[in-house]
């Protein structure tokens, strides 16, 4: 843990807040950051240190500070999971408020999807930061960042747009694999073992939510005892 906290306090002083910059901005920063000194590649490399946190921060710290295509200064191979995992510890060094978000489509499948929400005190609200897909979702009507509650409740392409910046918003083909996974969110604070399960019932029945809470989720391990589940019903909410 403390050298996950060094290597946050190392790679935060890389990214330091600029004058007026809001706390949503700011986190774009970050998730740019992360995004632009890492590549998406699960290979044989990225299985020798998908664990290894500080490892992963170190490599990015070495490519933001000598960028190059040379072995000394290697792309990390990440994914969503990692790719959100160093963003949360620079976040959390940099005092926003932060969650793991894990997506699930209506599938019967193991698949899904990792990101970031952040709260944003000036609106006391939650929003999402993706750094592997490297976008937020905002409303298409008004332009207000979205969280994933929002996505979850409301048709995803007709509603919502992601966006890498406040000039650059499409749909691309990451955005488009990812939009079927809005069926089913847990929220994850890794220091409180309580997990929050978002569910559309309409998109994700709730046989198939009991059916996978009985096949423990790989992030329970975080928490003594396994996880603690709390069901909350978007549609209803």
């Amino acid at each position: 843990h403390e050298a996950i906290v060094d290597e946050a306090r190392i790679l935060a002083a890389q990214i330091p807040r600029q004058d007026g910059q809001s706390v949503p901005e700011y986190a774009d920063a970050i998730r740019l950051f992360v995004n632009r000194h890492s590549e998406h590649k699960i290979d044989e490399e990225f299985y020798t240190y998908w664990y290894n946190v500080p490892l992963m921060m170190a490599m990015i710290k070495a490519h933001a500070t000598v960028p190059s295509s040379t072995p000394a200064h290697p792309l990390p191979h990440m994914e969503c999971a990692t790719r959100s995992a160093v963003m949360y510890h620079i976040l959390q060094e940099v005092d926003i408020q932060t969650r793991v978000v894990v997506i699930y489509p209506n599938e019967n499948s193991t698949a899904s999807h990792t990101f970031l929400e952040i709260y944003n005190p000036a609106t006391k609200r939650w929003t999402i930061q993706d750094p592997d897909g490297n976008f937020y979702w905002r409303f298409k009507e008004g332009a207000q960042r979205a969280g994933v509650a929002d996505l979850l409740r409301k048709p995803v392409h007709m509603t919502f747009t992601p966006c890498r910046d406040i000039h650059t918003c499409a749909y691309d083909d990451y955005a488009d694999i990812i939009t079927p996974y809005f069926a089913k969110a847990a929220l994850i604070n890794p220091t409180h073992a309580e997990v929050t399960l978002l569910v559309n019932p309409q998109r994700f029945p709730h046989k198939r939510l009991f059916a996978m809470i009985e096949h423990t989720p790989i992030y329970c391990a975080l928490y003594e005892g396994g996880c603690q589940y709390k069901i909350r019903d978007v549609t209803t909410h």
